[in-house]
């Protein structure tokens, strides 16, 4: 009968730490978009490219974000993240500003320059 008081025991011990180590793990993954802020990809164009055309499109993919900007104009995303806007190219040079914002305030600035080609 102690032999299984024991191991009743050590159960709980055991399932205590596991249940205490699911919390931790799970408080890690919900502040880490704390910690690290938006993320962008901007998959084109890419800094310095040469465009052709009077339009080109500026596609890319962002995470952890409450409101992304490009050249101060608002863009939507899908539920992946990803967005496509089309812009005018001006020559000799065109400057692209992307400006996002996640929901705990932590923000990003990136600035691309693509050249226009007449």
């Amino acid at each position: 009968m102690k032999n299984s008081k024991n191991y009743v025991h050590i159960l709980k011990i055991f399932l205590f730490t596991i249940l205490f180590f699911i919390i931790i793990i799970y408080a890690g993954y919900k502040l880490s978009d704390w910690y690290f802020g938006p993320t962008l990809k901007i998959n084109f164009p890419i800094d310095g490219q040469i465009v052709t055309d009077d339009l080109f499109y500026v596609t890319g993919n962002i995470q952890n974000v409450k409101n992304i900007t490009i050249n101060d104009r608002e863009i939507n995303i899908d539920q992946h993240g990803n967005f496509k806007i089309e812009l005018i190219a001006h020559s000799p040079l065109t400057i692209i500003t992307v400006n996002a914002v996640d929901r705990y305030g932590k923000s990003l600035h990136k600035v691309l320059k693509v050249v226009k080609n007449p």
